[in-house]
């Protein structure tokens, strides 16, 4: 038996703890069963609006020569023109995307951000850095930042060691949770 692993046998069925544990975990399940399906039905309901919304309407009022508003059910229907997407993150395809902006003339709207990384110990360079780009004339924005499994693994570590750690002031928070997996 590992550190992990306890048995029922430790849990006295008279004081009721075990029937109580074993209903939580009845309901957790059930819970996290329902949790799923919901979220996989709402992402189908999602994709059946959205086909209604840009393709079976859409097609419908134009075959029809409909280009106002029209009411139906208690509802007004009208038609707009949406652009969604995103810049892409491929290289290539960045590239072309780029260049055909600048053939569309609208190099106006690119943002170039440089980044320079450095070091968990370097915080002084980069105040150094940002100082000497601002005197000559550049806007610079200076930011620290701790990535979240970084701040964690610390956090977790000084945590097991005994040491001192206060959780709050570093936006975290310690909780006790149940794990769930199935049975082997």
């Amino acid at each position: 038996m590992d550190d992990y692993t306890d048995t029922l046998a430790q849990i006295p069925s008279q004081s009721g703890a075990l029937e109580t544990l074993q209903v939580s975990v009845a309901k957790w399940i059930t819970l996290a069963d329902k949790i799923a399906a919901l979220e996989a039905e709402k992402e189908a309901l999602t994709a059946q609006v959205n086909d209604i919304r840009q393709k079976i309407i859409p097609d419908i009022l134009d075959s029809n020569g409909i280009t106002g508003r029209i009411d139906i059910l208690g509802k007004t229907i009208t038609m707009e023109d949406a652009i969604t997407g995103s810049w892409p993150k491929d290289a290539a395809k960045r590239e072309a995307a780029m260049q055909k902006l600048y053939e569309y003339e609208g190099a106006g709207i690119v943002k170039a951000t440089v980044t320079v990384t450095l070091g968990r110990d370097e915080w002084g360079k980069a105040q150094t850095l940002a100082r000497e780009l601002a005197s000559e004339g550049w806007t610079v924005k200076l930011e620290d930042s701790v990535h979240p499994m970084t701040l964690k693994a610390f956090a977790r570590e000084r945590f097991e060691a005994g040491k001192e750690i206060e959780f709050q002031p570093l936006g975290l928070y310690c909780y006790r949770q149940a794990k769930m997996r199935d049975a082997e």
